[in-house]
């Protein structure tokens, strides 16, 4: 059954990977679809599906951009939700990444596999509220919070799922953002919490001015503290949007040493040499590629891939062990959904299903996944730049036309 049980041996992994013929792709897809119990016909690039069905998805539309599909994986997840063996879809057209993250998941899986945990689960708007004085932006927020259990009724009367889960009147001087933080369920929910946010706002404005005398000069839905689709600090620190997702890994020493080749200590090294440089860019967060594994999966799954940025931000933690290396991460705003949006159209629904992630209560499972599988793929990347074999697999499985088939040291290079 799928997934597999977490104590069952280590499961296969993709078989044909260097074969690139129609026949090959067949095989791999039916593989897939015998190891995952799925049907993935909708993945063969060739039945888009009845254009009607993408009404509500898209405007003036014309066709198709095929974005290949490879499948990383087994990766063993032992979280709250996704428990089991896992194959992930991947949609890229950027060479070694799959083989990377495939690399990551073989030695998180030889080591015993991923604890992952969501900690935190909201999605957040802010409607702005301007005066003409601080005096009155301060009566502002006085009323709001005396207001809270009347505006967290209006809100909810607007969606069946929706719940509001806090209320944060932001004091800007003249200006004032409603924090409004919703649950919304499996649903991304942007539009569901637009909706209730928009009903809110027009609770204050009748009701504000009848009690307290006081008219704002202007409101707006939303705001730039919303950070909507924005790396910020703010969704960082406090988890206002998304999934607030932690995963961690106990790495075999002998695991590393075959899988990643290179040793605890040199990729601690590399990890902690890092972390000046991190700090010297001024970065939120320090991580060496999730978007990457975030884009990808948001891409095959029908995710709002514009939310990729403040889905990926986050950072790793590290630190050696007796036989081996602790390696966690942690990603502040994962925003996922499994109903909704573009999660229903043929090939994302077939990639949702091929991690039994297809439907209500299956988003914290996906943000589960997504967090593993970015850890994944960051373990297998820093250990390549840790050990030297960045270049020469970019140089092997990448994009580089023509192939030199080797990779050619420059004239009166001598080796260390």
């Amino acid at each position: 059954m799928y997934p597999s049980d977490p104590r069952e041996p280590f499961a296969a992994s993709v078989p044909y990977k260097k074969a690139y013929t129609e026949d090959s792709l067949a095989a791999r897809r039916a593989w897939t679809e015998e190891k995952t119990q799925r049907d993935l016909s909708a993945l063969d690039g060739r039945t888009p599906g009845d254009a009607a069905i993408f009404k509500g998805n898209i405007e003036g539309h014309i066709g198709f951009v095929q974005i290949p599909i490879g499948v990383a994986g087994p990766i063993l997840i032992l979280g709250e939700h996704a428990q089991g063996h896992f194959y992930v879809p991947l949609a890229t057209t950027e060479g070694a990444l799959v083989a990377s993250c495939s690399r990551g998941a073989r030695a998180v899986t030889e080591s015993g596999g991923a604890s992952v945990r969501v900690v935190k689960d909201q999605m957040m708007r802010a409607p702005m509220f301007t005066f003409e004085s601080l005096i009155d932006s301060v009566a502002f927020v006085a009323w709001v919070e005396r207001h809270e259990a009347n505006i967290r009724s209006v809100a909810e009367s607007q969606s069946r799922i929706a719940k509001l889960l806090d209320i944060s009147p932001i004091n800007l001087g003249d200006i004032v953002c409603l924090q409004l933080s919703y649950f919304t369920g499996d649903a991304y929910g942007a539009n569901m919490v637009m909706k209730c946010s928009w009903a809110v706002c027009q609770y204050i404005r009748t009701e504000f001015p009848r009690e307290t005398g006081i008219t704002p000069m202007d409101w707006y839905i939303d705001s730039q503290m919303g950070a909507e689709k924005k790396v910020n600090a703010m969704t960082y620190s406090t988890s206002l949007r998304g999934k607030r997702v932690v995963a961690e890994v106990h790495l075999k020493r002998d695991v590393m040493n075959r899988i990643l080749r290179v040793s605890p200590e040199d990729l601690f090294e590399a990890l902690v040499a890092g972390v000046g440089p991190n700090i010297a860019s001024v970065s939120i967060g320090c991580n060496v590629n999730f978007a990457n594994a975030v884009a990808a999966i948001f891409a095959a799954t029908g995710q709002d891939v514009a939310s990729v940025p403040e889905s990926a931000q986050g950072q790793l933690s590290f630190r050696l062990e007796a036989d081996g290396m602790y390696f966690g991460v942690m990603m502040p705003g994962v925003v996922v959904a499994t109903v909704g949006g573009g999660t229903g159209l043929p090939s994302q629904r077939a990639c949702l299903e091929m991690m039994a992630c297809y439907g209500t209560g299956k988003a914290k499972k996906l943000a589960e996944i997504v967090a593993v599988t970015a850890m994944c793929l960051d373990l297998s990347t820093y250990s390549a730049i840790a050990a030297d074999h960045f270049v020469q697999a970019h140089e092997r499985l990448g994009r580089n036309r023509p192939r030199t088939g080797q990779l050619v040291p420059p004239p009166g290079f001598k080796s260390s």
